[in-house]
């Protein structure tokens, strides 16, 4: 039966057999009931473009599909219920326009072609949901709404008639694109999606997104997404992109495993008002890039109660303006990951009460002002914290227990006015593990009775000589400790100040030369009540020639 318009027809109490397709329906609300559809060899039911039936009482069995096929544009508003034992099958991508909302009910199974039509240039093309209008997807606890591919069985059965011929796999599927703010998705579950090449010439204009907010900042939670694309296409596999958004989002308890960037949050630049995101209560699992990349954050977003377990970074953000940002990290638990967070600049923001257990590196900062407070540091495989370039964060309370590596890891330029203070009384050791250097217009102020090592670092230049790590103070070096604190340079393998800092025990002990020099070039540095050892080896020409400076202090 084909159906074109129809209004509120009704269809029912027909017998289909043997059809390819039992009943197709163009731009039509009718009522679709008692039928039986068998022996199929396409869908039972097809609706194209404004097609809302309502379906009840209908039988299929023995057909090839045993879903409903849906195709076109919406250019009204509408509703796919859930319809007993059949899922909606998008069989090839479906737009949603400007104005018009689609509703998907509670329970709703939809399943995408598994078409990787290659354009005329050689490229994918795959299916996916464009919704420029708003989606209204609202699923409940024991009825998820699922986006998955037509070569899922686990859900909604075998719909491509195929047995276990085959299995889906990430990038299936294209994305679901939301382009009004208004858009919800709630409970949903988005799996196998993440491929799609939009350019259809010659050139490659890869979206490899599962959920696309494109320039607007629609509510999502209560979701899971899982096996986004990681293996095919361009290099940024998303599994949830929001681009370039002028509105605050809300995004929380949402489960993300699996994909490159789990969470891809970018906001325009330097809004004011800043934005009131909030990022919370989220779980990040296995993210191969970062759980949280947040490449433009100035804004006083909330990143709070969220677990990052097994990503190389759990959270990543830098915020371009060095002057708006000032994001709240709190409560948040970063599990086994190889950097914790990675924060450059980060304008005034504050970290408390997270808890980092496991991680290659702790916090990481650059160039930040960070508030750092209450925090626990445990179990980690390198630094606790990092505070790299011109960072002077603020520490408060903090707790650091069976680090690898017993210090604050310190490098990079300064460029303003910073101060190494004892950090909480504790006697931490800052380590360089890069050239310090301090610009001609920045100073470095170091405390009474800090401790500062240099890494053991006697790498070859191409030409064959050796590399040695040390501070270049071309700005104000104020180093003024007193007979009972004296200051300390010293090599990360002396472990008679600030303890095992390298975390090899007796392994390895301190020699001359370990480390470069403190070269001064300002007249106005002081060195006071000041130790320096086992410095004193340098070849500053990275070329095949030697340009040795065996200095310990070089007044330059």
């Amino acid at each position: 039966i084909l159906i074109e318009g129809g209004g509120d027809a009704y269809i029912g109490n027909n017998s289909i057999d043997g059809c390819d397709t039992g009943l197709h329906l163009t731009d039509s609300r009718c009522q679709v009931f008692d039928n039986e559809i068998t022996g199929g060899t396409g869908y039972p039911f097809i609706q194209e473009d404004n097609t809302f039936p309502v379906y009840y009482g209908n039988t299929v069995t023995g057909n090839l599909y045993k879903a409903i096929g849906v195709s076109g544009d919406i250019t009204e508003s509408g509703t796919w219920p859930k319809v007993p034992g059949l899922p909606y099958v998008l069989t090839s991508s479906v737009s949603v326009g400007t104005g018009s909302e689609l509703t998907i009910d509670p329970g709703v199974i939809i399943k995408m072609e598994y078409n990787h039509t290659l354009y005329s240039g050689g490229y994918q093309y795959t299916v996916g949901l464009d919704v420029q209008g708003t989606l209204m997807a609202e699923g409940a606890y024991f009825w998820p709404i699922i986006f998955t591919s037509i070569r899922d069985d686990s859900v909604g059965g075998d719909t491509n008639g195929d047995g276990t011929a085959t299995a889906p796999l990430d990038g299936d599927w294209a994305y679901i694109r939301l382009m009004n703010s208004d858009s919800v998705m709630d409970h949903c579950e988005v799996h196998y999606a993440g491929l799609r090449d939009d350019n259809g010439g010659t050139s490659e204009v890869w979206r490899n997104y599962s959920v696309w907010a494109n320039n607007c900042a629609p509510r999502i939670t209560n979701c899971w997404i899982t096996d986004s694309n990681i293996s095919f296409g361009g290099s940024q596999f998303i599994s949830v992109y929001y681009d370039t958004i002028t509105e605050s989002a809300i995004f929380s308890n949402n489960t993300i495993q699996d994909g490159y960037y789990g969470l891809y949050y970018n906001e325009s630049a330097s809004l004011w008002p800043p934005l009131l995101s909030h990022i919370s209560n989220n779980i990040f699992i296995d993210c191969q890039g970062s759980g949280v990349h947040a490449p433009n954050l100035s804004s006083w977003a909330t990143v709070d109660g969220n677990v990052f377990d097994n990503c190389e970074t759990g959270l990543y953000f830098d915020d371009s303006t060095d002057l708006l940002g000032a994001p709240n990290i709190a409560n948040s638990h970063f599990y086994n990951c190889n950097t914790g967070v990675n924060m450059f600049s980060g304008g005034d923001a504050v970290f408390f009460n997270n808890w980092l257990e496991g991680c290659g590196s702790g916090l990481k900062m650059t160039d930040s002002r960070c508030h750092v407070e209450a925090n626990s540091f445990f179990d980690g495989m390198g630094y606790p914290v990092s505070q790299l370039g011109d960072s002077s964060p603020v520490y408060v309370g903090n707790t650091f227990t069976n680090n690898l590596f017993h210090a604050i890891e310190v490098g990079g330029t300064i460029e303003s006015d910073i101060v190494w203070p004892d950090v909480q009384g504790q006697a931490i050791p800052y380590a360089a593990t890069t050239n310090v250097t301090i610009a001609p217009d920045g100073s470095l102020t170091v405390a009474p009775g800090v401790v500062v090592k240099f890494e053991y670092d006697h790498s070859t230049y191409s030409g064959g000589y050796q590399f040695t790590v040390g501070m270049d103070a071309q700005g104000e070096l104020n180093a003024v400790g007193s007979s009972d604190e004296p200051i300390i340079f010293t090599s990360i393998r002396d472990d008679s100040v600030g303890g095992d800092t390298n975390g090899d025990a007796t392994a390895t002990n301190p020699m001359d030369g370990d480390w470069a020099y403190l070269r001064l070039d300002s007249s106005d540095s002081i060195l006071d009540y000041c130790e320096v050892r086992y410095a004193g080896l340098r070849d500053d020409d990275p070329g095949n020639g030697e340009t040795w400076n065996n200095y310990g202090v070089w007044c330059y």
